[in-house]
């Protein structure tokens, strides 16, 4: 019996335009209670749900992707304020066509033609070496955008054999 080939990553997440409008959108919403208050005593309640959304969008700003790799098939979480697991997608090996450097002339070009969805998950940061992920599903292009560790990519070398353009 074949043992199976696992390996396990964090990779904080950087806020995306989302996270950032909900805090404009707090801030906004306070701004016209403090303002309603002074007005009439109702503002108190726009104040305390302005308050409220401040403190969820501040929350949801702290986040990290977790990358669960078996025997190719990944498996990807947005673990939101380490206390919130958000199941993101499941890219079963069978459906990836390809995998290589983001920062290669292929996949930088295919990211600029548009052929492809192009789906983040990494920090934002050039800290470590980004890979992209090639699916095809259903008629669907995606390239997924991933930080692998060293192990990560020698497991995903091994899988997809032929389909590693590294």
């Amino acid at each position: 019996m074949l043992e199976d080939q696992y390996t396990e990553q964090l990779v904080k997440g950087k806020p995306g335009s989302g996270e950032i409008g909900k805090v404009v959108i707090a801030a906004l919403v306070i701004t016209a209670g403090l303002v309603t208050t002074m007005i009439t005593g109702w503002g108190l309640f726009l104040l305390a749900g302005g308050i409220t959304l401040l403190v969820f969008a501040v929350r949801g700003m702290k986040f990290e992707y977790e990358y669960i790799i078996v025997n190719g098939d990944i498996d990807l979480t947005k673990i939101i304020a380490m206390t919130k697991r958000k199941p993101l997608r499941s890219i079963s090996s069978e459906v990836i066509t390809a995998m290589d450097s983001a920062d290669s002339p292929k996949a930088k070009n295919d990211m600029e033609v548009g052929e492809y969805t192009v789906y983040d998950y990494t920090d934002g940061t050039e800290s470590s070496p980004v890979y992209a992920i090639y699916t095809t599903d259903k008629g669907k292009k995606e390239m997924h955008l991933l930080q692998l560790s060293e192990k990560s990519l020698r497991l995903m070398k091994q899988v997809l054999k032929k389909r590693s353009l590294i």
